[in-house]
């Protein structure tokens, strides 16, 4: 029961009731592209975004694995979904490699605000222009569901 009115004043006989509701449904999804050989990236998606809920992604990690590099290549790691009718594309982050050859590793990491509406696929890219293909790619979102109004 929580009583309404400034400290120390009588709220309504009886309070008032306040019921609090959150619906917000937690999302942690973690997909891995096997084998990306798109030359100058590599394309994960991630989830389905069900009928009548928004996803709020809140955080964003993306892990790939080069088949050769040179010392210092870089990558750029893009997050696209779909809000009110409009495709997003949005820069997130640059990694650079580390290692090189087979054992080249880019690793990003890190607090993103993005929305996608329902009925749409969110997708993790990792761009590189000057790389012929990725070995793999495992993208990771975590944000929650909530009603769309």
């Amino acid at each position: 029961m929580f009583l309404a009115g400034p400290a120390g004043a009588e709220g309504p006989p009886g309070g008032l009731d306040v019921n609090v509701v959150d619906t917000r449904t937690p999302v942690q999804v973690l997909e891995t592209a096997d084998q990306c050989n798109v030359p100058g990236g590599c394309s994960v998606s991630v989830f389905e975004v069900p009928e009548g809920k928004r996803l709020v992604i809140e955080y964003l990690s993306l892990e790939t694995q080069l088949l050769s590099a040179a010392p210092g290549q870089s990558v750029q790691v893009r997050l696209n979904t779909q809000f009110n009718d409009q495709g997003q594309a949005i820069a997130v982050g640059t990694t650079t490699s580390q290692g090189t050859g087979a054992n080249a590793h880019d690793i990003f990491a890190g607090p993103v605000k993005a929305y996608a509406q329902s009925g749409t696929s969110v997708r993790c890219d990792a761009l590189s222009p000057n790389f012929e293909s990725f070995f793999f790619a495992v993208c990771t979102i975590t944000g929650y569901l909530e009603d769309e109004n």
